[in-house]
């Protein structure tokens, strides 16, 4: 495929930012080949909603975690703007919503018109991976348009002379 067909396929890219160091490397990746395709991207980063679990016929809730604080929002933006200013030249959206990541990241690409999805791999053991299943599987599954998902590369091993 050459760069021309890839422009004319790919016009948008959602890449999902979490903040993990798989994250920030699938990012970057993601910035390259927009500069490449002159596709658009849009930085996406999902927090969790506040849950609270009823108990009892009180009707009683016990809070599960806490709502995102406006501290963690600014974070997040921060770190957007830091990643976009590596990349001059492409067109770079934000958005910051609440939800579940992997239902929230597929249907913010439906409805957006999304190409491309891009998400880090961030290496759950197989333990958890089945237990858990992982975000960036649970997009590969559901999503409506390709995945793209950033692995890093193995570390490499000394060659012994």
């Amino acid at each position: 495929m050459n760069c021309g067909q890839l422009k004319e396929m790919i016009n948008h890219i959602l890449i999902a930012v979490d903040g993990s160091g798989a994250s920030l490397h699938a990012a970057r990746y993601g910035l390259s080949l927009a500069a490449q395709s002159g596709a658009r991207v849009t930085l996406l980063s999902v927090l969790p909603p506040a849950e609270v679990l009823s108990i009892g016929p009180l009707q009683a809730y016990v809070p599960l975690n806490r709502p995102p604080s406006e501290g963690e929002v600014r974070r997040i933006k921060a770190l957007f703007e830091e990643i976009s200013t590596e990349h001059t030249g492409v067109q770079v959206e934000h958005a910051v919503e609440l939800g579940h990541p992997a239902e929230t990241i597929c249907d913010w690409a439906a409805k957006h018109d999304v190409d491309l999805i891009v998400v880090g791999a961030r290496g759950l053991g197989t333990a958890r991976r089945l237990l858990l299943g992982s975000v960036s599987q649970q997009v590969v599954q559901h999503a409506a348009c390709p995945v793209l998902i950033w692995r890093p590369p193995p570390p490499v091993e000394p060659k012994v002379a």
